[in-house]
């Protein structure tokens, strides 16, 4: 979700994952920056349905 932000396409024309575009690269700077002020919590490539809801909510 994150890397389609910027309009990052996840996979090219014959389905292999590719984030090498000028969208992809801006998205992944965005999200090391994110991660470097700690906005990201530790380990949310893990994060369920239910813990992202909860994250909202609890501020």
């Amino acid at each position: 979700m994150l890397l389609r932000a910027y309009g990052c396409p996840l996979y090219d024309k014959n389905g292999n994952f590719t984030v090498n575009t000028p969208e992809g690269i801006r998205a992944l700077e965005w999200i090391r920056e994110m991660d470097k002020q700690e906005l990201i919590p530790q380990g949310a490539e893990n994060l369920e349905l239910l813990d992202c809801i909860n994250l909202f909510y609890n501020r």
